[in-house]
C-alpha cells in the first residue's frame, strides 16, 4: 500500500555533525541548539536527578545529602557535556557507594558512624581523581607563554587554554605535544612558517635573511596533556606565543585570545 510522506516532517538530532555523511547533511536544515549551563545543569539535578537516583538506589531521603557545592563539583570536574546524562550516571555512582556504606554501617551495628551529608573531599574518594580540570589566568607572565580561548564541542561553556612555546638548541625541528589534533598541528606550523617569514618586519632579526630558526628547534605545549584538543581558531595566540618568545616580550596574563 502506497504511503503519502510528502507533508511528514523528520526531525534528527545529533551531539556531532562529523559523524552524519555529507550528502543526507545537504538534504537538511542545521538548527544548533545550546548546551546547558551549569547552573541550568546544577538546578536540574538538585530539582529532579538526585531524588531519582536516590529512589532508585534504595535510600531514603534522610540517608543521602547532596548540597549545591558537591553537585557543581561533578558537574565541572567529572562531566562535560551538552546534556545531563553522564551528569545523572555519576550521581548515581555516589548513591551507590553511599548505600554501600550506609548498609555496612547497619549490618555492623555502627549506625552512629555513618554520615548522609556529602562532601567535596566525598566525591574525589568516590568518583576518582577529577577526569577535568579548570583553567585559572595566570597571575605572572613569562616570555612564549600566552592565554587562549576555547569553546567545548559539547556546546554552551567554554574556558582558557595556555598554549606554551619554549626553544633550545637544535636544527630547526617543530616539537608538539598536549594531545593535539591534526588541524591544531597544522595552525601551529602556519603560525611558525608566517612568523619565519616577517621575522625581519617583526623586529626578530637584524637581517631580512637571517633565518630565526637556525640553530633552534621549537617546543609547544598545550596543558591538560590527556583531553583532545583540535581546531583551527588558535592560529593567533600560537603566532603570538611565538613572537613573544623570540622577542622575549610577555603578553599580559589577562589577555586572552581566538
Amino acid at each position: 500500500m502506497p504511503i503519502d510522506l510528502s507533508k511528514i516532517v523528520f526531525i534528527a538530532t545529533a551531539n556531532s555533525l562529523d559523524t552524519i555523511p555529507a550528502p543526507l547533511l545537504d538534504r537538511m536544515e542545521t538548527i544548533y541548539l545550546p548546551g546547558y549551563t551549569t547552573l541550568e545543569k546544577r538546578h536540574i539535578a538538585m530539582q529532579h536527578l538526585v531524588p531519582k537516583q536516590i529512589r532508585v538506589n534504595g535510600l531514603a531521603e534522610d540517608q543521602i545529602n547532596f548540597n549545591k557545592e558537591v553537585v557543581s563539583k561533578i558537574i565541572e570536574s567529572y562531566t562535560r557535556e551538552a546534556g545531563v546524562r553522564n551528569l545523572e550516571r555519576e550521581i548515581g555512582s555516589v548513591c551507590r557507594a553511599k548505600a554501600v556504606d550506609f548498609a555496612e554501617a547497619k549490618d555492623g551495628g555502627q549506625l552512629e558512624t555513618y554520615r548522609a551529608q556529602l562532601t567535596v573531599d566525598d566525591i574525589e574518594t568516590i568518583l576518582g581523581i577529577e577526569r577535568f580540570e579548570e583553567e585559572i589566568a595566570e597571575t605572572t607572565s613569562r616570555p612564549g607563554i600566552v592565554t587562549g580561548l576555547v569553546a567545548y564541542s559539547s556546546g554552551g561553556n567554554g574556558s582558557i587554554l595556555f598554549i606554551e612555546v619554549a626553544d633550545m638548541p637544535g636544527d630547526g625541528r617543530l616539537q608538539l605535544t598536549g594531545k593535539l589534533g591534526d588541524v591544531l598541528k597544522e595552525s601551529v606550523e602556519v603560525a611558525l612558517s608566517w612568523v619565519k617569514a616577517h621575522a625581519f618586519e617583526l623586529g626578530l632579526t637584524s637581517d631580512p635573511t637571517t633565518n630565526i630558526m637556525k640553530e633552534r628547534s621549537i617546543h609547544v605545549h598545550c596543558p591538560s596533556g590527556a583531553i583532545p584538543k583540535d581546531g583551527p581558531s588558535s592560529g593567533i595566540g600560537q603566532a603570538i606565543a611565538l613572537i613573544s618568545l623570540f622577542s622575549g616580550k610577555s603578553v599580559p596574563p589577562t589577555m586572552a585570545m581566538t
